[in-house]
This record gives C-alpha cells, sequence and structure tokens, in this order.
C-alpha cells in the first residue's frame, strides 16, 4: 500500500509541475519563433538582419534556420556562429547548418568538408535530403556519392533485428490467445509486443525508412514508458495479485498524457493534425532519457517491494522472476550507460545498437521462458497437507485428530478483496506446514504470528488468511494443532520415558492446563486416557 501511495503523489507531482512549467512558459526571446513556424521566415526577414547579440542560444539557431530558408548564407553563418560563442554544444545539428549555408553560398568545398566529418549515415541522410544538398550533389561527384551511400537499406545486424522484431509480434499474439484465461500471459504479451515496436522504431531510423514515415518516428517516446508498468503488473499477477481497473488505468496516465500531447502537436501526422509547437516543451519533457529512465527505475523499485516474499514457496516461479528482474535491471543499466556516453564528445548514436541487441535477447529468452512458465502456472495443485502423516504414526491416531478438527473448526473468514489468489495462498500453505515440520517452530512456547511472518519473509495479514482460509483456525489454534500431534506422536511411543506434563512442555504448550484442555479438545478424552487406550489396543493386538 505504501508503494501505491507513493507512486500516486509522484504521478500527480510530475503532472502538476509539468502543467506549470507550461503555464509559465513565456516568450524568452526577441523573435516569435512560434509564429514564425507558423506562418514561415519571410516575415522575419527584416527582423532577422538586426541580430540581438543578447538574445538566446535557441533564438540564434532558430535565427540561422530561418536565415537559410530565406537562402541568406552569410546572414546564417552569424547566427551559428553567435550560437556556439554561447556556448551551443550540439556538433552535428552545428554542422549541419554550417554545410548548408555553405552550399547557399556555393562554396562547395568547404560545403563538402564539413559532409565529410558526418559519420553517422542517418545524419548524412537527413542532410543530403536537403534541397541545398541535392543542388550540391549535381555540382559535386564526391557529393552524388555520399548522397548514394546515404539511402535507406538493411546491413546485417537491422536485418537480423527486423526478424526477430517479427518473431516479437507472432510470439506475442500467441501468447495473447493461449493467454484467454491467464492474465499474466496477456500481460506477457503486451511487453513483448512493445518491445518488438520499440525494436522496430529504431530499424526504421537506422535504415532511414523512417524518413519516409515521419508520422512514426516519435511513437517509441510513448512506449517506452509503458515497459515499467507492464513490466510492474505481469510480475504482480504471476505472483498472485488481482487488480481494479482504476488502478491500473493509474499507472498508464503517464503514457495516455505524452500520446495526446504528442497528437495534439502533430508528431504523428498525417493521423493527427499538422505539426505545431505549441506544446514544446512538454513534448522535450516526454521526450527526455531522464523521464524514460526514471520511469524504468521506478518500476523496477516497486515491483521488487510490492512481490518481495509473497510466492517464495514455488522455485520454479522464484527462478523465472529473478530472470526477469536480472533482464530488466540491465536493460536499465544499458540504458543508463548510452544516456551517459551522450555526453561524450566521440559518442556515436550507433551505439544504441547495443540497446536494441538486448531488447532482442530479452524477447528471445523470455518467448523461450515464457511458454514453459505458462504452462507451469496453468497447472492446478492439489490441495492436500503432504507433511501431515509425519505428525502421527497410526490410522487411527489420524481419524481421531481429523473428526476431532471437524468438530472445532471455526466458519472460515472470507477475502473478497484480498490479493492473494487461492493458487499462491496454497502455495504459502506449503511452505507453512513444511516450516512447522522441519523446523518444529511450535515448540517455541512464546512463537506469535509475527515470527512467523518475518521467517517466511510474508505480512502477517497474509500469513493470517492462509491460516484462516486453509484450516479453518486461527494462528493459536492451529499451532496448538500442531503441538497436539507432537505431544500425540510422543504418547504413542511404548514406554514412553516422558510423564504426561513433560510431553505438553516438550510439544510447546507453556502450561498444563491448556495443554490437557486442547487435547480433550481434539481426541475426547485425557493424555493419560489416550495412553490407556493405546496400550489396550496394543495388547488385543498381540
Amino acid at each position: 500500500m505504501k508503494s501505491q501511495t507513493i507512486l500516486r503523489l509522484l504521478f500527480f507531482t510530475i503532472i502538476l509541475l509539468a502543467y506549470k512549467i507550461i503555464a509559465c512558459q513565456s516568450s524568452m526571446d526577441t523573435i516569435n519563433w512560434a509564429s514564425h513556424q507558423k506562418n514561415g521566415c519571410v516575415h522575419l526577414k527584416e527582423v532577422l538582419t538586426k541580430i540581438d547579440t543578447s538574445a538566446s542560444m535557441t533564438s540564434m539557431i532558430e535565427g540561422c534556420r530561418c536565415a537559410i530558408k530565406l537562402k541568406n548564407g552569410d546572414l546564417a553563418l552569424q547566427y551559428l556562429h553567435l550560437a556556439k560563442a554561447k556556448g551551443y554544444q550540439d556538433h552535428i545539428i552545428a554542422k549541419i547548418l554550417e554545410a548548408r549555408s555553405y552550399a547557399i553560398l556555393k562554396e562547395d568545398l568547404k560545403a563538402v568538408e564539413i559532409l565529410k566529418e558526418l559519420s553517422n549515415k542517418i545524419d548524412l541522410f537527413r542532410v543530403m535530403n536537403i534541397e541545398e544538398m541535392r543542388e550540391l550533389s549535381f555540382r559535386n561527384p564526391d557529393v552524388m556519392k555520399l548522397y548514394q551511400a546515404s539511402q535507406p537499406s538493411f546491413d546485417v545486424f537491422t536485418f537480423v533485428i527486423s526478424v526477430i522484431s517479427f518473431l516479437g509480434f507472432f510470439i506475442g499474439l500467441l501468447f495473447f490467445i493461449k493467454g484467454a484465461h491467464f492474465i499474466q500471459l496477456r500481460w506477457l504479451s503486451a511487453f513483448i509486443v512493445n518491445f518488438s515496436i520499440i525494436m522496430t522504431s529504431f530499424v526504421l531510423y537506422w535504415t532511414k525508412f523512417n524518413f519516409s514515415f515521419p508520422y512514426l518516428n516519435e511513437w517509441w517516446h510513448s512506449l517506452y514508458l509503458l515497459i515499467g508498468p507492464i513490466f510492474y503488473f505481469y510480475v504482480r499477477t504471476v505472483s498472485g495479485f488481482r487488480h481494479q481497473a482504476m488502478f491500473v488505468g493509474l499507472h498508464f496516465l503517464p503514457f495516455f498524457m505524452c500520446v495526446l500531447v504528442f497528437a495534439n502537436a502533430g508528431l504523428f501526422y498525417p493521423f493527427t493534425k499538422e505539426q505545431t509547437t505549441s506544446s514544446g516543451l512538454f513534448i522535450s519533457i516526454f521526450q527526455s532519457m531522464p523521464i524514460k529512465l526514471f520511469s524504468l527505475s521506478l518500476y523496477f523499485v516497486i515491483s521488487y517491494l510490492s512481490i518481495k516474499g509473497d510466492w517464495l514457496v514455488d522455485s520454479y516461479v522464484k527462478k523465472w522472476i529473478q530472470y526477469l528482474f536480472i533482464f530488466f535491471g540491465l536493460f536499465i543499466l544499458a540504458n543508463v550507460v548510452y544516456y551517459g556516453c551522450t555526453f561524450w564528445e566521440g559518442f556515436n548514436r550507433e551505439w544504441d545498437y547495443g540497446i536494441s541487441a538486448w531488447m532482442a535477447a530479452g524477447i528471445i529468452g523470455i518467448a523461450t521462458m515464457g511458454f514453459l512458465e505458462s504452462k507451469y502456472l496453468s497447472f492446478q495443485h492439489p490441495i492436500g497437507n503432504p507433511t501431515q502423516q509425519n505428525l502421527y504414526q497410526n490410522e487411527k491416531i489420524h481419524q481421531m485428530a481429523e473428526n476431532a478438527e471437524n468438530n472445532q473448526a471455526t466458519e472460515v473468514k472470507k477475502y473478497k478483496t484480498s490479493p492473494l489468489t487461492s493458487t499462491v495462498s496454497n502455495s504459502i500453505k506449503l511452505k507453512l506446514d513444511r516450516f512447522m515440520s522441519e523446523q518444529r517452530l511450535y515448540q517455541r512456547e512464546d512463537l506469535r504470528l509475527q515470527d512467523i511472518a518475518d521467517l517466511l519473509g510474508l505480512h502477517r495479514n497474509q500469513v493470517s488468511q492462509v491460516i484462516n482460509e486453509n484450516y479453518n483456525l486461527n494462528f493459536f489454534e492451529w499451532v496448538n494443532r500442531y503441538r497436539i500431534y507432537h505431544a500425540a506422536d510422543m504418547l504413542s511411543v511404548p514406554n514412553c520415558p516422558y510423564t504426561i506434563s513433560q510431553v505438553g512442555f516438550e510439544s510447546g504448550f507453556n502450561n498444563k492446563v491448556t495443554f490437557y484442555k486442547t487435547f480433550r479438545q481434539y481426541f475426547q478424552c485425557t493424555p493419560l486416557e489416550y495412553v490407556s487406550r493405546l496400550e489396550r489396543e496394543r495388547a488385543l493386538m498381540s
């Protein structure tokens, strides 16, 4: 509950901050760039020639772009040099703007020299398809070669990633169909398909086909905000938790906000209206890597905290979840390293190949283990107590104890709103039985419910629920049940060396009265009468 409350507060805080930032955004620059995006740069022609050196770095870059649109190469270079002087650090954009300016001035040698410095194929393709560069390619054979080399194409890596992305869609569809009655498979399907869509977006970017489908360029930003919530709900459903629709919707609120902002700005055009800059700041927030890393890290932590200790009985499920957490943690680490490298001057954008390679490996691994995991989770464990046979030695004692339990069983409490499913409850029950029989915790006369919960890594309410649902007993009745069985075992040994009182204390009772009272409830006789009955039965059998 604490993690859910913290999550809600964080989401609403982010929303309020974003709203205030946008509401407070004002025209800090001397030129209305939102206006020129809408009406073009022609009406700013006179303003551009009067360079305001006190304007912001952003204004200088926009001034450079406007000057290029107006075919004024000298003015564009002046704005660019002023932007650099103010600390503009995007060297790729600066080189592209500079090459375009020299191409306008027909200083081909300088333009070609700058173009050859663009090692990234994406950047080269972007600049080579601009009007000034196409004209330059007709004038210069070297530029024509660069133009031809920059056209969309697949290499071995992008082809392999494309195939894995396709397999991801196919496997996700299979999981979705197979998961008609298993909600955890629906979440697994969404997880794989989401990764496949993101990888497809990356492939379009690397192969430069994204320029043919510009409305697909920005989808991956919003899809990154789905990774964490989907992972969170998959892990919780595997662990047996149920969720209300409103609770689920809250976690996907950032994704829907991102989609609405991008659609409002026209980034999905032609599916939405044409592109504008009305929500530029909000767009930059959602496109920023820190927001994505925050979302991934947050859900990694709350996923771990929300299911810690709830399902530790099934070793296979435990290993499966551990694998998912390792994969997800390394995926976050890969993104952190990649983001850190962007601040390095020698950074190459093609290094994001590593992120997609890890996503591809994750899809293959998750798909392979997911088939096994789905079969395992669909198996219904038989309800029973395999350790009961170790608590007493003969069928006669078994029948007597069973009859006594049926007579003394209390009404089962209904846990309609509990997140524990019957499968998880039975799984915890098996572990409780194992702990009690193997470690003989019931022999501790001061044993408390909290002690059991701490040993299992569970909440005391969960332990109490499992005991109530599976045994129809409260905690003390349940512990005394083990103590009575243990006492019956000791008393059934011929020539028992202990006195009746010693048997009670050895079994975990802290006083003789409670021992006698509980024993009579289970066996309808005193311990001494029980021993006498067993001796008579042995005499008849001998």
